[in-house]
């Protein structure tokens, strides 16, 4: 997996509030456009979910250290514990009301994430988990691809429907599901970004998650 940096991320806004690179931005919290204060924000809500991400952002980068190394598949509790932290990374989902789940292929996981039913995401909450072999009959906010054998039927419905899929498999993220969860030789969870996939399934995230995450294309 190589790190990657995206003009055409840069030029649609996905990473960067500003326009920036996203790499600049980072190495001057003060620039951050997610670090003002209250009064330069044109939502007090929006802005308080900014702050918390950072905050997020801050404390799993202590939990998580480098994501460089062979990153192994992520046991079925850390999937689950790491799906609701790293959703409140995702704007699209921020605006309140409730977060559902569909696990695809992993019953294990979607029972681990069942535990967390209610939990604040955000400015939002999950709200239901449910799972199957196949794509959901209805659309949910996050499709988390437990497997591989339908995986490319998963991919397809995640684009089509512009939806964040996640998954407990890094191998996954290299053929297109947009964000993995993993564990190193270090025994740290691992988070691995797919910035085309980002594109193609419409997500937009906090600048935040470049703190966290390893990114390949």
């Amino acid at each position: 997996m190589n790190r990657v940096e995206s003009p055409r991320l840069k030029r649609q806004g996905i990473i960067d509030l500003r326009g920036r690179r996203h790499s600049d931005s980072l190495a001057d919290p003060g620039s951050m456009p997610w670090t003002g204060s209250a009064a330069g924000c044109t939502e007090r809500a929006r802005c308080q979910i900014q702050r918390t991400a950072v905050a997020a952002a801050l404390l799993l980068s202590f939990m998580i250290g480098s994501s460089s190394g062979q990153v192994l598949d992520a046991p079925p509790s850390i999937a689950a514990a790491l799906t609701v932290k790293l959703a409140a990374f995702y704007k699209n989902i921020d605006a309140g009301g409730d977060v559902t789940v569909y696990v695809m292929g992993s019953p294990q996981v979607a029972a681990e994430l069942e535990k967390g039913i209610g939990t604040a995401i955000g400015t939002s909450k999950l709200a239901r988990v449910s799972s199957g072999d196949k794509v959901p009959g209805q659309k949910p906010s996050i499709l988390f691809v437990g497997n591989q054998v339908n995986l490319d039927e998963a991919i397809a419905y995640s684009r089509a429907q512009k939806i964040l899929t996640m998954t407990s498999l890094p191998d996954l993220v290299d053929r297109g599901v947009t964000l993995g969860i993993g564990v190193g030789n270090d025994g740290k969870p691992k988070v691995i970004l797919n910035l085309e996939s980002t594109i193609k399934e419409n997500i937009t995230w906090n600048p935040a998650i470049m703190k966290i995450a390893r990114t390949v294309r």
